[in-house]
């Protein structure tokens, strides 16, 4: 059927040819990203090559690495393309692509934008999302000549395009993230400028780059307790016109990846923590007391393995995992929390100087491993002491012991979280 004789310019079967050819390549091809939470560390073996595997092969691929966002681009650069050599990649087969707050010029240098032609996959690595933006958008809000090759790249030739932090963050298509902690988003809500008080969450109405047409985005979620931050962004920022989209906020874990295969709208989760999903289709936002307050925000959390369906949202847990009812290890979940939002403290018990890492996903995993079917957490910060009450009646937990990862693992969908002041 594919004889040689079909490519003469005279066979009249030619034009069928092509067609059945050029269908069978968009069929199969599959453009992707891979938004990695932050804290990606360099044991991450499966996260590395699926990004190397979606860009080619280690001997097909050409990786273009962009730091942009960090204050040190040479060395960060340096950093992820010794990475990538760890990991099989040739040395001509990555490269940096000198673009960031020092160079913006190189956005419309004919040689780098010819470098960029030629790539197959980009990784875009952390620092500050704005500084990304900044070095690939025009003031204007246009497409730099770089950005437009990237978007061409992935566009027509299904290049991937992967980013941790805040290479993760500039992804969104909705009003980006650019600062803040979830107990101040609560009580002093969403700022679309920057504010003079560092933890007071701010963002940019425009949005990062717009790769990521499926909601809003936030990265280091669990480790940092950004939970709260993200729900009121979705709260104050989304939800203004009826797009499904507006109202739903991803939060990706350290050290974890959301590979989405964007042909077939599908989402998968790589790495040893977990991606938060708020639906605030159903949620209620109401004044307490004086204070904000949130009801009903349907919550999903997925782990190493599970898929989810981005546009309909229907969760497919991996195969490994079994429903948790009638096998959870306790009859009482843990004790109410005081730092239910991971609070920042000087003296924190981890890089970031947070008190009780992950915090917020420990107390919702042990509810449904309890047999009750509710908890809460309050605020460590207070005046106004902010409660989270946890509600899984209309949930779903799944539940299985990851080899790999060498523990069990908890998944759910249907948690209604409420946020509410509880002075």
């Amino acid at each position: 059927i594919f004889s040689g004789a079909l490519f003469n310019s005279t066979h009249p079967m030619r034009g069928l040819h092509l067609f059945l050819l050029l269908s069978l390549y968009f069929l199969y091809a599959s453009s992707s990203l891979i938004l990695v939470g932050g804290g990606l560390e360099k044991g991450n073996a499966e996260v590395y090559l699926k990004i190397i595997e979606l860009s080619g092969g280690p001997d097909e691929c050409n990786i273009g690495i962009i730091t942009a966002a960090s204050r040190d681009p040479e060395g960060s650069a340096t950093y992820y393309m010794d990475l990538f050599k760890h990991y099989g990649v040739p040395a001509d087969r990555v490269s940096w692509i000198p673009i960031d707050m020092k160079h913006i010029e190189n956005n419309r240098n004919p040689q780098v934008i010819a470098n960029i032609s030629r790539m197959t996959g980009f990784f875009m690595g952390g620092g500050d999302q704005s500084r990304i933006k900044k070095s690939f958008v025009n003031p204007d809000g246009s497409d730099s000549p770089a950005l437009t090759m990237m978007r061409e790249r992935v566009s027509l030739h299904n290049a991937l395009i992967g980013g941790t932090s805040a290479g993760c963050a500039v992804m969104s298509g909705q009003p980006m993230i650019s600062g803040g902690e979830s107990y101040e988003a609560c009580v002093h809500g969403a700022h679309s400028h920057e504010m003079s008080h560092s933890t007071w969450l701010t963002y940019d109405p425009n949005g990062g780059i717009g790769l990521f047409p499926y909601g809003f985005l936030d990265t280091h979620f669990s480790m940092r307790g950004r939970q709260g931050r993200l729900i009121r962004l979705v709260s104050d920022a989304g939800r203004k016109t009826d797009e499904k989209m507006s109202f739903l906020g991803w939060g990706v874990d350290q050290d974890t990846a959301l590979v989405v295969d964007d042909n077939r709208k599908e989402g998968m989760v790589l790495g040893s923590g977990g991606v938060y999903l708020f639906d605030l289709r159903g949620a209620t936002v109401k004044q307490v007391e004086r204070h904000w307050a949130i009801l009903d925000v349907k919550t999903t959390f997925l782990t190493r393995g599970d898929r989810i369906d981005m546009q309909t949202l229907v969760v497919n847990c991996n195969g490994t995992k079994a429903p948790i009812q009638g096998q959870e290890a306790h009859e009482r979940p843990l004790s109410p929390s005081q730092d239910i939002f991971t609070s920042y403290r000087a003296n924190g018990n981890d890089e970031a100087n947070r008190a009780h890492p992950r915090e917020f996903t420990l107390i919702a995993q042990d509810l449904f491993d309890s047999e009750d079917n509710w908890t809460h957490g309050d605020t460590y910060e207070h005046s106004p002491v902010y409660r989270v009450h946890m509600r899984k009646t209309q949930a779903t937990g799944y539940v299985g012991y990851d080899m790999q990862l060498g523990k069990k693992l908890i998944s759910f969908e249907g948690l209604l979280v409420d946020i509410a002041d509880h002075e």
